[in-house]
């Protein structure tokens, strides 16, 4: 894991920002994430809804200022309240006889919720700097219609390759679930983040517990060893900074070729854990792919889903390799690689 971050070019914020985040922790923080927060949200395993922290704001503030502190002396939180409820929703058209077929997602007490979304209100402004463009997931100004609009682009766009092109959608098992907490944290200290933005980080994944809800019937509580909680304000902050690494490794490996549009060279596109790869001459760079894939999986926890993940070709020379021909998905979108007169490629998913 070392030495593979080491090779890296990761980006790291300047001793200003990172003196900043490192500040302690102030009264109106809190005050003002547990105004920001959204209502009618449920409530955890303690059964207090953010609407009660935001009715009593005046009074509970400050007790939830002088907790945290305490907690963050000891380097732990008191178990109660690093407790979740896992919810599992049902995915569009699953077989519900499979737990693959679930997302789970994590009901956390409003407390935790509170101070996770004061830790992401800081790292928020800092992240444009060091997470690439490539990436439009969650990231503040950026939006998912640009990674839309650049596909398109490629698409239609004519090519003066000789070469066979071909766009390769990676699709991650359970991305978020298999986050490995030591990886993580390794993977802030090279972005330049400080020990106590760290810690307080590291506070959230000191011994959480959940138990899993099932109708009226909960679980006992068990531990969590990995993984960033879907329902944490944090979460996908971090998530963003944990695959980060990849996106590199991929843009910057001399034995993979993106596709040129306009002079300019395409590789890696992201949104979240969807990732597309734009790759020219796939039969010479599909080893490499697969030996980056996996060594970075091998402390990272990131795992490919071999059956979810398609390739397809956007010129005849790539149609020879593959031929496939059906229409993938991409964020809300259908694509097809079809051109026909008053022919739209794509449909929005309402």
């Amino acid at each position: 894991m070392e030495s593979f971050l080491h090779n890296l070019n990761i980006p790291t914020i300047n001793t200003s920002i990172q003196e900043t985040l490192d500040e302690p922790l102030r009264l109106d923080e809190i005050t003002t994430c547990i105004g920001l927060m959204q209502c009618n949200k449920a409530p955890g395993p303690d059964g207090f809804p953010l609407d009660f922290y935001k009715k009593f704001s005046v009074q509970l503030a400050p007790l939830l200022f002088d907790m945290y502190k305490e907690s963050f002396e000891h380097g732990f939180l008191p178990t109660s309240l690093n407790q979740a409820s896992i919810s599992l929703l049902l995915k569009k058209n699953k077989d519900p006889t499979l737990c693959s077929s679930y997302r789970p997602i994590s009901l956390l007490n409003a407390d935790v919720k509170i101070l996770a979304k004061v830790l992401a209100k800081r790292i928020d402004v800092c992240l444009p700097n060091i997470i690439s463009e490539d990436q439009t997931g969650f990231i503040r100004g950026r939006q998912m219609s640009s990674n839309i609009r650049r596909l398109l682009n490629i698409l239609f766009s004519p090519s003066l390759s000789t070469k066979s092109e071909m766009i390769i959608s990676l699709d991650a098992e359970k991305a978020f679930d298999r986050v490995e907490w030591n990886y993580l944290f390794t993977a802030l200290k090279k972005f330049g983040f400080g020990n106590n933005i760290i810690s307080w980080i590291r506070l959230l994944y000191t011994a959480p517990s959940a138990s899993v809800k099932t109708n009226a019937d909960s679980s006992s509580f068990f531990p969590l060893f990995r993984g960033t909680r879907q329902g944490c304000p944090l979460s996908p902050l971090l998530f963003a900074l944990a695959i980060e690494p990849l996106s590199i490794t991929l843009k910057t490996s001399p034995s993979i070729c993106g596709i040129h549009r306009g002079g300019t060279e395409h590789r890696v596109s992201l949104y979240a854990d969807d990732l597309l790869l734009y790759v020219q001459d796939p039969v010479g760079c599909v080893n490499e792919i697969m030996h980056l894939l996996d060594t970075f999986g091998s402390f990272s926890g990131y795992k490919l889903n071999f059956t979810k993940s398609e390739c397809f070709p956007i010129n005849d020379m790539a149609k020879k390799i593959s031929k496939s021909a059906l229409p993938f998905s991409f964020l809300p979108c259908r694509v097809s690689i079809f051109r026909r007169k008053h022919f739209i490629p794509f449909q929005f998913s309402v």
